[in-house]
């Protein structure tokens, strides 16, 4: 399946969200997202595509903007996604899991994303183990603390 092309967009609107897109690199997970962004794209979003250079091509086709990643599933991803494995099920492991395999892999981002503006701060209700943005790191087992929200915090 290829996403459709989206070059006759419509203007995008400066009230609308960025919208970030990435998924495992793979026909399976990225192919439908695509098709999302195309949409998108063409209803006036600003729309970032994070992926391999495999995909360059079909994201710029969908009319997306293209960032580059490598691919994240490495021997300490999987190392880490076993980790994550021995947490409950639910928002703490998603976490551990987001963590692993999208901000361990960009150092950058995830300085940005930890220790950034409280907006630009990735959150979850529940915290993660290895950045303060999710909230203080928790025992496997654990329920944690709920943790609040960056839009609430700066009211």
């Amino acid at each position: 399946m290829t996403a459709p092309s989206v070059h006759d967009t419509e203007t995008r609107s400066g009230d609308k969200p960025l919208i970030f897109i990435t998924a495992l690199p793979g026909e399976g997970h990225t192919n439908p997202l695509l098709a999302i962004a195309a949409y998108l794209v063409k209803k006036g979003y600003e729309v970032v595509f994070l992926t391999v250079p495999t995909f360059r091509g079909k994201v710029q086709d969908a009319g997306a903007e293209w960032i580059h990643t490598d691919n994240p599933l490495t021997d300490a991803t999987f190392q880490a996604l076993g980790a994550a494995a021995t947490l409950p099920s639910g928002p703490e492991r998603f976490a551990a899991q987001f963590t692993a395999v999208f901000l361990d892999n960009h150092r950058h981002r995830r300085r940005r994303s930890c220790d950034g503006e409280p907006g630009h701060r990735a959150g979850f209700p529940r915290p993660a183990a290895r950045c303060h943005a999710f909230g203080p790191p928790t025992e496997p087992g654990s329920s944690g603390t709920p943790r609040e929200r960056p839009h609430e915090a700066h009211d």
